[in-house]
């Protein structure tokens, strides 16, 4: 099962200032190394400090088989980016929903408060 793998390319002393999230450190030079850690299936999201390390370590990995790889530039760039997609999965895919059927039951539920609302309009 593919994993998703956030990867920090930043010097060692800029990822000790602060990273996003659960990203790991690889400079950008030495992203061959992530081979080891991770598949070449898995879904492999890079940033730095300005996006210009980060477009190297992308064209890398393409050229070494990895499938899933995506740049999302610089620091404040990429926690934005982070930040919207996980507001994005929050609305799609509310925590207590679990499985296909917790989910058509919500979807009745929804249904149901609806059709109530329209019967008492």
């Amino acid at each position: 099962m593919a994993r998703t793998v956030l990867v920090d390319v930043r010097t060692p002393g800029e990822f000790a200032t602060g990273f996003l999230g659960s990203a790991i450190n690889i400079e950008y030079q030495d992203i061959s190394q992530l081979a080891e850690r991770a598949s070449k299936t898995d879904e492999i999201t890079l940033y730095c400090r300005s996006g210009r390390r980060s477009g190297i370590a992308l064209e890398t990995l393409k050229s070494l088989g990895f499938e899933s790889v995506r740049d999302i530039g610089g620091l404040e760039e990429a926690r934005e980016t982070l930040r919207k997609e996980e507001i994005q999965r929050s609305r799609v895919l509310p925590k207590d929903i679990t499985s296909k059927e917790s989910l058509d039951s919500s979807w009745r539920k929804l249904l149901d408060g609806l059709k109530t609302q329209t019967d008492e309009s």
